[in-house]
């Protein structure tokens, strides 16, 4: 149940327009807010002449025709604002199907079974995965989870890139590695990775006897990159290789479209594709070879003829020119672009001891995302990443992440859990604890301000998890979890759920944490984290 979009719809059969909630910071201020009252539809639509908002949200207050068992008082704040304070019986009766719903509570269909394609990591076959590649494969991850719980069919996929420019340098550096370990004195080409890694594979293809340095090296490195996102709790539906989209023709079809729709033009030797303003874009190098963006293209319109509603891609900072570029060969090519959606993952910046960490992976200097999880464990490593919206910058905080304490948000999260867990394994030994059904009389036992707390912020789950859904950006969880964790330690301090001397009580209390410990893990399993329920 979504009591937000209820109280919303309520509003509008009121007063004919739709207004914005939010969950008040302060429960002393209501459940729900709203600045109606500071926009100018409000005025149009109901006639209101006054230009204060008070003066407004009072005029709005006494137009409002809302169930007195939905809502028990509304207010107007200092400001204008205009508060709401929900029944607290429908509290109860909200709580009690909470419990019914059990793992499925906060999930929906406002996907409406659309199929959505979300393309993340794909970084170049060069070298192991690094932290901002981790912070990309925690997002999409995440991103594709919660979709499939809001009633998409998600798919994951992984493109990649086995051709090109790129390549060709890994092959060379690898040759050049392997002559040094036949005695010869070489240098890694210009422009190509000088990393320890690839002295490794120069030993295993020499202890081989093998010469194909390419296509061992490409298969070295993709192996290594799928075990990484395997310990990082991270699996693809599909894995796309460049190659095939190659083999198919693919980029002649984007070339000879692009022709037809008169927006390509030869200069200085080279094929280039006209962009909007004077930023026009490579298409066919003046050596003939095709441009990364060609088959970008092609392989986006493969991505489009599998019939799918969405398609997401997650970019790194560095991609954000290539948006418009894309977007316009595929519209030259006839494709429907308003179907795809471009997600920009900013970096990570990793902090040791207060110092920031640089990272170049053409320079041999970075910290792979296996280094990172072996420090840190996989699940704060992906709670961290998650941790800010896609387009912020992230530091990284290496000592923060290590600690044992209320300071790491990902202990103090899964140690509220464990706590839980640990008392229901107590309480399940008493007599009459979970031997009846449970009823919205019983709950009504729940009172304190703390317990309140706890049934409301419950409550909120599903907006927040519709939140992450429509804006496809998963930080919404960890900063709900965080607060939710927050309820529960504090009313775990000032109260005790197991009362010898009260069981009414007590069997209320019980299924509060049960409740709790419900969407923790819920919430968790959508970050791809685990729930301990010993710590």
């Amino acid at each position: 149940m979504n009591i937000k979009q209820k109280l919303r719809e309520i509003i509008k059969n009121s007063l004919g327009i739709e207004v914005e909630l939010t969950e008040t910071k302060d429960p002393k201020l209501g459940d729900y807010s709203t600045n109606v009252a500071f926009t100018s539809q409000i005025k149009s639509v109901c006639g209101i002449k006054n230009n204060s908002p008070i003066k407004v949200a009072e005029d709005v207050v006494s137009r409002l025709k809302l169930p007195s068992e939905f809502i028990d008082c509304i207010e107007v704040g200092g400001a204008g604002f205009i508060n709401f304070w929900l029944n607290k019986k429908f509290l109860y009766e909200a709580f009690t199907n909470i419990l019914e719903e059990g793992e499925k509570f906060g999930s929906s269909n406002i996907g409406n079974n659309k199929r959505v394609l979300v393309e993340f990591v794909s970084t170049n076959p060069t070298g192991p995965l690094v932290v901002v590649n981790g912070r990309a494969a925690a997002i999409g991850d995440s991103l594709v989870r919660i979709l499939k719980f809001t009633g998409y069919q998600a798919e994951s996929e992984y493109y990649v890139d086995n051709c090109g420019k790129q390549v060709k340098l890994l092959e060379e550096s690898i040759r050049a590695r392997y002559r040094e370990l036949e005695g010869e004195k070489a240098e890694i080409p210009e422009g190509g990775y000088p990393g320890e890694y690839l002295k490794e594979i120069a030993k295993e293809i020499k202890k081989s006897n093998l010469q194909n340095f390419r296509e061992y090296g490409l298969n070295s490195i993709i192996q290594s990159q799928k075990d990484t996102l395997e310990k990082f709790g991270v699996s693809f539906d599909n894995w796309f290789y460049e190659s095939d989209i190659r083999k198919s023709g693919g980029p002649e079809k984007v070339i000879d479209s692009i022709k037809k729709k008169e927006l390509a033009y030869k200069k200085d030797g080279a094929l280039w594709l006209k962009m909007p303003g004077d930023k026009d874009k490579v298409l066919i190098k003046s050596d003939g070879e095709f441009a990364y963006l060609v088959p970008d293209i092609a392989y986006h319109l493969n991505k489009f003829s599998r019939n799918y509603d969405l398609l997401i891609d997650l970019f790194g900072p560095d991609h954000i020119s290539h948006i418009d570029e894309l977007k316009t060969g595929l519209s030259a090519c006839g494709s429907q672009v308003d179907k795809l959606k471009v997600i920009i993952v900013q970096w990570v910046t990793l902090v040791r001891e207060g110092k920031k960490i640089g990272m170049s992976k053409r320079k041999g200097e970075f910290v792979t995302l296996d280094e990172v999880i072996n420090d840190v464990g996989k699940d704060v490593t992906r709670f961290f990443f998650l941790m800010r919206k896609c387009e912020s910058h992230l530091d990284f905080n290496i000592e923060l992440a290590k600690r044992e304490s209320k300071e790491n948000p990902v202990f103090y999260i899964q140690y509220a859990g464990a706590r839980i867990a640990s008392i229901l394994k107590r309480a399940s030994s008493l007599d009459g604890i979970n031997t009846i059904q449970i009823s919205v009389q019983d709950l009504s036992l729940l009172k304190t301000p703390e317990e309140l707390l706890l049934i409301r912020k419950i409550l909120h789950f599903p907006e927040i998890i519709e939140h992450a859904s429509l804006e496809f950006s998963p930080h919404y969880i960890p900063f709900y979890l965080l607060s939710l964790a927050n309820f529960f330690h504090n009313f775990y301090e000032k109260h005790r759920v197991i009362l010898d001397d009260d069981i009414p009580l007590t069997r209320a209390r019980i299924e509060l944490i049960k409740a709790v410990r419900q969407v923790i893990k819920i919430a968790l399993s959508l970050m791809g984290i685990s729930a301990p329920e010993k710590m």
